[in-house]
């Protein structure tokens, strides 16, 4: 697991470090309205991902390792249908909607809230392609999938920017075309591995209705989890103008530095979990308590440097983004508490029980939005992020200590 975890850090320091070092480069080029603008949108494809994809990937990887080769393949093929199906159907819908013109996605335009679909079934694909690479536990190409994707987004990005002034449009069309070519390579990447089979038999009705079971229920979960993530952005941009959503948006990328680590060791931990829950709940929970203290350290660590990053590097009408740093670090930490727990649930298929907790959380967290973002500003989403996060992590934590029985004590049982 370390040796993984290093290449996964390494990889995600680097994916992440690419966008994390344009922050002065689009805060010079990029009002604080547009740079608000591009997190409205970002909301929209974090919003539909879970819908559009139905979280199909998960069902991958909760059965990679009790399926042979060629089961395995069957189910991946399927699992891609149902997701070029289920893109090619939310693409209709949502060009549907966007001729209404209503006022929530006003900030980013019709062809926009058109596109999102696509782009969530196009990151969907590429997921299935990197569940695989992390199951075979090959993080080398795992990390360098995602630092191209991530290279080719922000090459064209400053093209799109410098030369042709598209402003925040040209990081969407960015996203679109990099999402897409990474896409193409992974389909091309399976297909070569034999893990594509053309075949009725990977269509089963058992198969299609499993998948879709395992990943519908998931989809209440996904969803809140993106609520308290960026419903935050709407609510606002309702009550002070997508100017502060800007500032608050660089604040909470800044706080990311966080995530980014804590997300490199749980890339690691996941394939662990579910090789070793069976046979191993003693050094599982010794790592979650090693994990743990790690993650809050982190989170600190991501606090200081972040304070002193946006002091001497980011455009002086952003100052204020340095106010959220400490609740969203601390949010992370809690989060990734969080993340270690989520397996548990997984590995027992309480799919819907999981869904609960967060539907819970996500209304939480809207109803501490609505009440503190008008009273104190940006600082009110951060402190209801923070908030939220404690509270899904806290009822995981009691249904996972009830579902299945761990030496918490450090005793063996």
């Amino acid at each position: 697991m370390l040796r993984n975890t290093v290449f996964y850090l390494a990889a995600n320091i680097i994916n992440k470090a690419i966008p994390f070092l344009l922050i002065p480069y689009f805060t010079q080029h990029l009002t604080t309205a547009q740079y608000g603008a591009l997190a409205i949108f970002q909301v929209f494809v974090s919003f539909s991902t879970p819908i559009v994809g139905l979280n199909l990937p998960t069902h991958i990887t909760r059965n990679f390792y009790t399926l042979d080769h060629e089961a395995l393949a069957k189910l991946i093929t399927c699992v891609l249908a149902l997701l070029i199906t289920s893109t090619t159907i939310f693409t209709i819908i949502y060009y549907c909607i966007s001729l209404t013109n209503l006022a929530i996605w006003e900030p980013i335009g019709s062809k926009w809230l058109a596109a999102t679909p696509i782009i969530c079934g196009l990151l969907a694909i590429n997921q299935i392609n990197l569940s695989v690479y992390r199951n075979q536990e090959k993080a080398l190409k795992y990390g360098l999938s995602e630092i191209t994707r991530t290279a080719i987004n922000a090459s064209i990005s400053i093209i799109l920017i410098s030369i042709y002034s598209q402003g925040w449009e040209g990081i969407a069309i960015a996203n679109l075309l990099s999402t897409a070519a990474l896409s193409t390579v992974g389909i091309i990447s399976l297909y070569n591995s034999k893990l594509l089979r053309l075949s009725l038999s990977s269509f089963q009705k058992s198969k299609v209705k499993d998948a879709l079971y395992i990943g519908a229920t998931l989809i209440p979960h996904s969803i809140s989890s993106s609520i308290i993530t960026y419903s935050d952005r709407l609510i606002i941009s309702h009550y002070l103008g997508e100017s502060d959503v800007g500032i608050y948006s660089l604040g909470y990328q800044v706080a990311s530095i966080a995530n980014i680590i804590i997300d490199s060791i749980i890339l690691a931990w996941s394939p662990y979990f579910y090789r070793n829950i069976d046979s191993k709940k003693l050094s599982i929970t010794k790592y979650i308590y090693a994990l743990s203290i790690i993650f809050l350290a982190v989170s600190l660590f991501t606090y200081i440097s972040g304070t002193f990053f946006i002091h001497n590097f980011i455009n002086n009408n952003y100052i204020d983004a340095n106010t959220v740093l400490l609740p969203i670090s601390l949010s992370f930490f809690s989060y990734g508490l969080y993340k270690l727990l989520f397996p548990f649930l997984v590995h027992k298929g309480k799919t819907a029980t999981l869904s609960l907790i967060s539907a819970s959380s996500g209304a939480i967290n809207i109803i501490l939005n609505v009440i503190l973002i008008p009273k104190i500003g940006t600082l009110g989403a951060a402190y209801s992020t923070l908030i939220s996060y404690i509270v899904v992590t806290a009822m995981l934590f009691i249904f996972v200590n009830k579902s299945v029985p761990m030496p918490w004590t450090l005793k063996r049982k």
